[in-house]
């Protein structure tokens, strides 16, 4: 039996000071597709000043797209509002554009850990302690803030330059007549993680699933690599990232192994 390596994705996310601008920019790069999102925002406000969208490889030979995205502007680059205010703003944009323009949302927040001062702080401490009001429970890390030994700010020390937050992500699918074995991890500036997963037929069963983390900020974080085994089992076919979520533990997994579970079962339904 043939196991043939038949699809390739790489995402690149990055933050940079660019000037009075915070700059964030993902880039894909793989075997169906090419793309890049970019925008900058105020550093107070993370309210988005300009925004491009380009298409280097589009699928079904479409001629190159290279614009910019006037509807982003004014949109706050941040959590549930900043999302709900994306979509409707790229209504008339690809599906990967909006999925692009989300990563740079989330590489902001990452991100924002360095701009305390920019966003109202007066010290890193005083950021930390408002994050673990602002998200307590909705990560296994903010749900076990009794157990944890490293704090956030301690863990992610101090940042010289203008590069804040680097991310890469990559999926890789192998396949074999009716079994998809997929590949996934991330490697970012405070987290490195995969996650493995064997789907059988048009439905995508989970037959076997594995999470491993490798760097994160505390211990209890790496606990949530078990739950990746709740996957066992279900199928993901047209499965949103929130129905995965509390197969991988809720507020008790990783946010990053819910995002790369997602992603799997998004990629391994392209034909």
């Amino acid at each position: 039996m043939e196991i043939v390596l038949d699809l390739v994705r790489h995402r690149y996310l990055t933050v940079q000071r660019d000037g009075p601008e915070v700059l964030v920019q993902t880039v894909q790069c793989g075997t169906l597709t090419e793309a890049s999102a970019r925008f900058t925002v105020d550093p107070h406000t993370f309210v988005i000043r300009a925004a491009r969208w380009e298409w280097h490889r589009p699928p079904d030979s479409r001629a190159p797209v290279s614009v910019d995205v006037p509807e982003l502007e004014g949109v706050e680059a941040y959590f549930k509002a900043g999302a709900t205010a994306l979509r409707a703003a790229l209504v008339d944009y690809p599906p990967l554009a909006l999925d692009l323009f989300t990563e740079n949302i989330r590489a902001l927040i990452q991100a924002e850990s360095f701009l305390y001062a920019e966003r109202g702080y007066s010290t890193l401490d005083d950021y930390v302690e408002h994050w673990k009001t602002f998200y307590l429970n909705a990560c296994r890390y903010y749900s076990n803030l009794d157990r944890v030994s490293v704090g956030w700010g301690r863990y992610v020390g101090r940042r010289e330059g203008p590069n804040l937050f680097h991310r890469f992500e990559s999926l890789t699918r192998y396949s074999s007549e009716d079994i998809q074995t997929v590949r996934a991890t991330i490697n970012d500036s405070f987290h490195e993680m995969a996650l493995r997963l064997v789907l059988k037929g048009e439905e995508l069963e989970v037959k076997e699933a594995a999470g491993r983390v490798l760097r994160a900020p505390d211990r209890v974080c790496f606990e949530a690599a078990d739950l990746a085994r709740g996957l066992e089992g279900t199928a993901l076919a047209g499965k949103s990232k929130k129905q995965i979520a509390p197969l991988l533990g809720g507020a008790q997994g990783c946010v990053h192994l819910i995002n790369l579970a997602a992603a799997s079962g998004v990629e391994a339904s392209v034909s």
